[in-house]
């Protein structure tokens, strides 16, 4: 072996000094004499490079065949060569490479001799002779075969050093048919580091002298196959690492490039474009758990990762925005908008979330994309709002309201939908043995979802979580108190805008949401209220921008259009009375509107003057104070016990401010409006045949066959007889039935309400009405939301009839006790309830013979039952079943009592709901209450008493 190593070594020599005509002459000649070579094939021709390319060939297998036997000696091959040996063969393999490999590829393949060799200027190059091509390109390639798999390092330091000149000679050697050496070739080059690999073919891609467009082809294709690899995307990313820098993504141009190349999907054969955008993906997961510890890699990553994501969302072909929605936003936020329809559905139990940890993982991509990607978020993105705020992620949330123009509205429509909450909780993890003292293990964290909670309480949790995030979700305490004021108008004009629907316009026998909405914008306008005077206070800053004006102008116009609307409303009823008096109520609100007509006008006055530095905010100000134009003019009408100094002074700042505006106020102002306080009146019978078909048209709007379903309630509740009978002809009952199916909310509990004022005015309904309640299948969610609404209704109906009500006892807690039995928990508290309301309607009479078995299942759902919100409904059934008794009692519950009287206190005491117990409580104080009476009434009687 020392010898062929010696040859090597002679071969090479100083080009200033020995080269002189033909730059291989002398090393041809050294290297014969060396190793004793006196004849070859090769004598013939008189181009020595190709004799000395030959000749070094045989130089280097046998170097392998003596590695070979070396190796079978030596346990370690790293000590068959020497680190200077490796060296050397290095050196001289580069003549190899410009004698053997780069004279026969075509032109443009393989870094050219004159980019690598300081003496060529120029080189004899590949003269199109195919048979010769092959001949030697085969030889070349035979030669570095052996001697790269001979040793190991020996191996990699060859591979780090020609790489590119192996890749060019395998490519050749495909192009032209010879596929002998693909194999090892091959495992060679895929022996060698990826990112190697990844330089040595762009190289090969952007040679200066033009790469052949097959050549092209061929790299693109390896380059996509790396690519495609477990570790691809990690190895192209570090490629570009060495090459561009630390900093090389804030290059925007470059990286945009680097994201497009990774959109772009590969012409490899059976490679779609969403298995392609998968797989890229995934490898994108795995380089962010890598990169997590290394805040420099990580933006790195993201940035590219946010530039990919942006290409292919705003790329012209389908099929790419299809990736983005199917494999990257589906992965991320399929899980969130599961969670966010829950937070919405009405169930009062509470559940545990499965795979919280991944929605922990995505909701921190999410957040890197935003915060350290600069990704925009998309409409998904933005829709997921509720989930993000309710699970505390505030720098998504932050990004999202910047992208909000009125971020308080999207807040408060936040606090006043109905949603169920978020917990996170710690794990424990739970221990065999537990030691005193010691801190109990933690495994993790858990996310539940509690039960639809009690409105008032969901809001109060609402608002008071918004209020106190505000500093977290906005930079300044100004936009904090921006947003407080948009909080501010939206609930001040929901709350006059609901706060006098009149009593024919409500629902009765369902939940009237418009009436509740008016109660938690008063308390959402008096919690924001608080909030801006603790900032005031804190601070002391002036609310003078342009948005902060605009929601205070809001809050004046709709409060001065409410006390228009009140007053027309007293001079409507002032002019149907000879002697008008007002009621107590009445003249308390009226007090009330005084005192708060001041405050707006006070308010308006401030606008005034900041509008002088807003022309925007001036250009705004007509129908405000139109408002308050028609404020003063209808003032001047009240009757006069109305009229008095308050109202008076209050209308003399308003014209003092109306003259500002240059607005003139009328002396007589025209006839009041009662839009509001007026019952709708029917013209002629023939409606009633309109009004259902535009019930039965699927194609019209909701709120005009929700409106024509509080019309016939109107119809029946007012018992307009004539309507009625021509509704009765048109059987209006079944018209109405067939809205109880409907998907929207608005429709079937209307479509309830108008069912149960028809079962109040006609007991014929009511029947029908029982009969559809018993026969309702429970087999769906909906169907399941529907009976318990009907059943609700039922309950509130018997209250409305009263006494008569025991007429149906017997059949309703046939119905009603076989309902408590159900697995659905809505149909069970519902049942209860109405079981209750029938009891209190009938004042307990005829329930006698039902006590022992309404008892029996009361004792197994306070005891049993998992749902807080039967056990509610259970223990407001005794307190009901107290109640009806009332001065009866021991004769109805008799021995009885003692058992009521001890499951009482023990529900008191050990239930885990507080709302139950609270019920139980209440159940104490009545029994109290109503047993101290009847010993009360005992005493008063009229009997002779002695005292001693």
């Amino acid at each position: 072996m020392e010898i062929y190593i010696d040859a090597i070594k002679c071969s090479i020599s100083k080009p200033d000094i020995t080269w002189k005509d033909d730059p291989f002459e002398n090393p041809y000649k050294i290297l014969r004499e060396k190793i004793g070579e006196t004849s070859t094939e090769q004598d013939n021709t008189s181009d020595l490079r190709l004799n000395f390319a030959i000749l070094l060939g045989k130089v280097y297998l046998k170097l392998a065949e003596q590695i070979e036997i070396q190796k079978s000696n030596i346990e370690d091959e790293y000590q068959v060569l020497s680190l200077n040996n490796i060296t050397l063969i290095c050196e001289s393999f580069q003549f190899f490479v410009l004698t053997s490999i780069l004279p026969f590829v075509e032109e443009g393949v393989g870094i050219g001799a004159q980019y690598r060799s300081k003496f060529v200027k120029s080189w004899k190059l590949f003269n199109g002779d195919i048979k010769e091509q092959k001949k030697y390109l085969e030889n070349a390639a035979n030669v570095i075969v052996n001697l790269f798999q001979a040793n190991e390092p020996l191996r990699i330091q060859l591979t780090k050093k020609f790489i590119d000149d192996l890749m060019a000679l395998r490519f050749q050697l495909q192009s032209i048919g010879i596929s002998k050496f693909d194999e090892n070739l091959s495992k060679i080059i895929e022996d060698s580091p990826k990112d190697l690999q990844i330089s040595a073919l762009l190289a090969l891609c952007k040679n200066k002298r033009g790469a052949p467009v097959w050549l092209q082809n061929v790299c693109g294709q390896e380059l996509s196959k790396i690519l495609m690899k477990s570790d691809g995307l990690f190895n192209f990313l570090v490629y570009y690492d060495d090459v561009g820098g630390d900093n090389w993504t804030e290059n925007i141009p470059l990286r945009r490039f680097v994201a497009q190349v990774l959109a772009m999907v590969p012409k490899i054969e059976k490679t779609s474009t969403l298995s392609y955008h998968t797989n890229i993906f995934k490898q994108f997961l795995a380089i962010f758990d890598k990169t997590a510890s290394n805040q420099q890699s990580n933006k790195k990553v993201y940035q590219i990762f946010c530039e990919f994501v942006s290409i292919l969302q705003q790329s012209s072909q389908q099929k790419y925005k299809n990736s983005a929605n199917l494999v990257i936003f589906d992965y991320l936020l399929r899980d969130l908008e599961i969670l966010a329809e829950q937070m919405h559905t009405t169930t009062s139990f509470d559940r545990k979330i499965e795979n919280f940890d991944d929605i922990q993982n995505n909701l921190e991509i999410i957040e890197n994309m935003i915060k350290i990607g600069g990704f925009e978020p998309n409409e998904r993105i933005l829709r997921l709002f509720t989930v993000f705020l309710t699970l505390e992620r505030f720098e998504i949330a932050k990004d999202i309201l910047k992208k909000v123009e009125n971020p308080g509205d999207l807040l408060y429509s936040y606090i006043m939908r109905e949603s169920r909450n978020l917990r996170i909780l710690e794990k424990e993890k739970p221990k065999v043995i537990e030691i005193i003292d010691e801190e109990k293990g933690k495994e993790g964290e858990e996310l539940w979802i509690d039960g639809i909670e009690e409105k008032e309480i969901g809001l109060a949790r609402r608002l008071e979580f918004v209020c106190d995030s505000l500093d977290k979700l906005f930079e300044k305490r100004s936009l904090s108190a921006d947003v407080l004021l948009e909080m501010l108008s939206n609930g001040v004009e929901e709350w006059m805008k609901n706060i006098d629907c009149s009593e024919e316009d409500s629902y009765r026998f369902v939940e009237n949401s418009e009436q509740n909405n008016a109660l938690y914008s008063h308390l959402l306008v008096g919690y924001c209220f608080e909030r801006i005077a603790g900032y005031l206070s804190e601070d002391g800053f002036v609310l003078e921008n342009s948005k902060s004006i605009f929601a205070l102008l809001k809050i004046v116009e709709s409060v001065i259009l409410k006390s228009n609307k009140f007053m027309n409303f007293l001079i409507k009823k002032s002019n149907e009375m000879d002697i008008f008096k007002i009621s107590e109520e009445d003249g308390s609100r009226f007090e009330v509107m005084i005192e708060t007509a001041k405050m707006a006008i006070g308010l308006a006055g401030g606008i005034v003057v900041a509008a002088t530095f807003h022309q925007n905010i001036l250009e705004n100000l007509e129908n405000a104070f139109q408002s308050l134009k028609k404020f003063v003019e209808i003032s001047s009408s009240l009757p006069t016990s109305l009229n008095n100094d308050k109202l008076q002074a209050i209308c003399e700042d308003a014209r003092k401010l109306l003259d500002l505006m240059n607005i003139r106020v009328d002396q007589h102002v025209s006839e009041p409006s009662t839009s509001g306080f007026s019952t709708q009146t029917f013209k002629n019978s023939d409606e009633c045949e309109e009004m259902l078909q535009d019930l039965r048209n699927p194609q019209e709007e909701l709120a005009i066959r929700g409106g024509v379903l509080i019309q016939i309630s109107k119809i029946f509740r007012k018992r307009n007889l004539k309507f009625i009978k021509r509704f009765e002809e048109l059987d209006v009952f079944e018209e109405v039935k067939t809205q109880i199916v409907h998907p929207d909310s608005y429709i079937f509990l209307s479509a309830i309400n108008c069912l149960g004022e028809m079962a109040v005015y006609n007991r014929n309904y009511l029947d029908k009405l029982i009969d559809l309640y018993s026969d309702m299948e429970n087999s769906s969610e909906e169907q399941i939301i529907r009976k318990g609404r009907i059943c609700e209704a039922l309950g509130k109906i018997f209250k409305e009839l009263g006494q008569v009500s025991i007429f149906y006892l017997d059949r309703i807690c046939r119905i009603f006790l076989e309902s408590i039995k159900q697995n659905e928990e809505i149909i069970r508290a519902s049942s209860c309830s109405a079981l209750g309301d029938i009891i209190i309607a009938s004042r307990g009479r005829g329930i006698e013979k039902w006590l022992d078995e309404v008892l029996h299942i009361i004792d197994s759902l306070v005891l049993i039952d998992k749902s807080a919100l039967v056990r509610r409904c259970a223990v407001d059934l005794i307190r009901q079943l107290i109640r009806s008794c009332s001065s009866d009692i021991l004769q109805i519950l008799g021995s009885r009592l003692r058992d009521i009287h001890r499951k009482i206190i023990s529900i008191w005491k050990y239930d885990r709901d507080d709302i139950v117990r609270l019920h139980a409580q209440l159940c104490i104080d009545e029994l109290n209450a109503e047993l101290k009476n009847l010993f009360e009434e005992e005493n008063s009687r009229y009997c002779r008493t002695i005292k001693f």
